[in-house]
């Protein structure tokens, strides 16, 4: 729940998979972040079995539990709920905006082996990251003018000096000041 949370306020929801052995660390300063920022944070175990379509729709699955969860508590604001994901998770995101759509207030994919195909409606803005190395920004770049033809805001940001993972104390700053921004900022 948020830090100081009061029970005459509405917050954010933000909800991700996480349990991948090089992201905890990151998982954990995000989650906190958000919370300390006002938002309740929900991190749902997952692991990625590329051969087993099943391992998908059983997280899809998790997710929407959890968010009937926790979108039943008063205070949350069911027009602010976000998903996050890293990396392979971005496939239960894909999943999950396309059969849930509308549901999502935005999405957040850090370094995203699979952007989703967004139609008008399917969620009100998008943030995507990565590392330079990785060399997005084109992939980026046109995702954005795909949506752009739809009106859904997207912004991206390529970390200087990083690969797929993110490590650096500079790239989690700026991980989470963006973070931070598309929850609580002007978009």
């Amino acid at each position: 729940p948020p830090a100081n949370v009061s029970q005459n306020k509405k917050y954010p929801l933000i909800i991700g998979p996480a349990n991948y052995e090089w992201t905890p660390i990151a998982h954990g300063i995000f989650a906190q972040c958000l919370a300390n920022s006002g938002c309740y944070v929900a991190l749902v175990s997952y692991s990625w079995n590329e051969n087993d379509i099943g391992t998908i729709n059983a997280h899809t699955n998790k997710v929407i539990a959890v968010y009937d969860q926790l979108v039943a508590i008063a205070n949350v604001d069911t027009n602010q709920v976000y998903l996050f994901s890293f990396s392979a998770g971005s496939v239960l995101t894909k999943t999950l905006v396309e059969q849930c759509p509308g549901r999502w207030h935005g999405i957040l994919l850090f370094n995203p082996s699979e952007l989703p195909e967004l139609k008008r409606g399917m969620t009100a803005r998008v943030l995507t990251t990565a590392g330079k190395v990785e060399k997005q920004e084109a992939r980026f770049k046109e995702c954005q003018e795909k949506l752009r033809q739809v009106n859904i805001p997207m912004k991206y940001y390529i970390h200087d000096d990083s690969g797929h993972i993110v490590r650096a104390q500079n790239g989690m700053y700026e991980r989470t000041l963006l973070i931070n921004d598309m929850v609580f900022g002007n978009w």
